[in-house]
């Protein structure tokens, strides 16, 4: 973010650019006036990356920061490729398993990966 801005500072004007990775990002790009991202969650929980873009479609910065708050930090804390791997086998969308050296998740490991998305309240569709 910090070398962006000063970009921004430097070419002056809008750009039509959009933010990857976090939501709390995007946010830091609003004054910016970016007005698009990517989402993560859009990938198994798309209901998540449309809370959040509701709020900031209706200025509502402080429920976008929740959402970031309670579902992007501890995603991202977890974040490694075989957690991804997990979390695709735990909503149905691919297999945790990995080419070696590369290790995927064990059974217990994927109970933990249940676990932490049943405490964020997101649950794979039947």
């Amino acid at each position: 973010v910090d070398y962006t801005v000063s970009l921004y500072q430097f070419l002056k004007g809008p750009w039509n650019i959009f933010q990857g990775g976090q939501k709390s990002q995007f946010l830091a790009y609003v004054p910016y006036a970016m007005q698009a991202y990517y989402s993560t969650f859009s990938t198994f929980a798309p209901e998540v990356a449309m809370n959040f873009w509701s709020a900031v479609q209706s200025n509502d910065l402080k429920k976008a920061g929740e959402v970031v708050l309670k579902y992007d930090v501890p995603f991202f804390q977890k974040w490694s490729h075989p957690f991804w791997r997990a979390t695709l086998e735990h909503f149905g969308l691919a297999s945790r398993y990995l080419r070696p050296p590369e290790r995927g998740f064990t059974d217990v490991q994927m109970a933990e990966v249940k676990s932490f998305y049943e405490g964020l309240g997101l649950n794979p569709k039947s």
